[in-house]
């Protein structure tokens, strides 16, 4: 994903705010706890996510299989879609993308939570206070 997948994002972001915060040592076990808690999700995250896209070849190779039997001259790739298709039918491969997306949400949700409560340890300690608060303006 080079950059661009929720884990790598939110790994960034909280590596920036670690080298602009100095934490004690009172935080510092909490954040390493709180890093391999957000490695782990991340990881686990990856995995669901690239099993799910492998369900979605598969019922995609069943759909097109089904469609392309009605072209004639297609008996070859057809026969070739129809295997891989018919290892796990069309009804079990929705209902495992249906139960990987709910993982998938989870996980997500896990990784926000996560990586707030790094955002909030790091905002703490910052070296900057008054550029995450507003001034407040006399009047």
């Amino acid at each position: 994903m080079n950059g661009f997948g929720k884990y790598t994002r939110a790994l960034n972001y909280t590596q920036k705010l670690e080298g602009k915060s100095k934490i004690d040592i009172k935080d510092f076990r909490r954040v390493q706890d709180l890093k391999k808690r957000l490695k782990h999700t991340g990881m686990k995250l990856r995995s669901l996510e690239l099993t799910r896209i492998f369900f979605f070849i598969l019922l995609y190779s069943s759909v097109v299989s089904a469609f392309t039997s009605f072209i004639p001259g297609s008996e070859i790739i057809t026969g070739n879609l129809a295997k891989i298709g018919s290892v796990i039918g069309s009804t079990v491969s929705l209902v495992i993308i249906g139960i990987l997306s709910k993982t998938i949400a989870l996980y997500i949700l896990d990784l926000n939570m996560i990586s707030a409560h790094l955002i909030a340890i790091y905002s703490k300690h910052a070296k900057h206070r008054n550029i995450w608060k507003k001034k407040k303006q006399k009047r």
